[in-house]
């Protein structure tokens, strides 16, 4: 018998639901298998504490108060409405203009703060020879410049000689 043979019987065998057969299959396998033994170990010692295991009642009234309370409470979707609502008072424009202005804070902030650590994860995983050419592009960019300067004053010099 193999050990995940086993393993799938020790229910069974707890129970006593074994034929003759695959007790005795069982019972040489677990006999030279320490793995298997302590499996039936700790199989054993689950049942046991099941066997302790004791029903609690909840104490009258308990399911009325807690039915109550939860009917009582709101979701959290209207809770949030409600939030909106408040702030957004024609009373308090000042306080709406507050929020709105908070939010645009913290929403810029948070994509700046995104695209930095997107740069930086970015960066780490270039190759050596990938990070040469990004100290370059700079360099690479007025370079098209600095050739339509050239061009520019070749066309001075041009027209100087005319």
């Amino acid at each position: 018998m193999k050990c995940e043979d086993l393993k799938n019987l020790i229910p069974d065998f707890l129970e006593g639901a074994l034929d003759p057969n695959q007790e005795e299959g069982f019972r040489q396998h677990l006999g030279i298998c320490e793995e298997c033994q302590a499996q039936l170990a700790d199989y054993e010692h689950d049942w046991e504490l099941l066997g302790e295991w004791q029903e609690a009642e909840p104490d009258a009234g308990y399911v009325s108060r807690f039915w109550t309370r939860i009917s009582q409470q709101k979701s959290w979707n209207q809770r949030l409405r409600e939030a909106v609502q408040n702030a957004l008072v024609p009373q308090k424009p000042a306080r709406a203009y507050a929020a709105v202005v908070g939010i645009l804070i913290v929403g810029v902030v948070a994509f700046h703060t995104t695209r930095t650590y997107q740069t930086r994860y970015m960066l780490s995983r270039m190759s050596p020879e990938d990070m040469e050419i990004v100290e370059f592009m700079e360099l690479a960019e007025n370079l098209d410049i600095l050739e339509d300067l050239e061009f520019l004053e070749d066309m001075e010099i041009i027209e100087n000689e005319t």
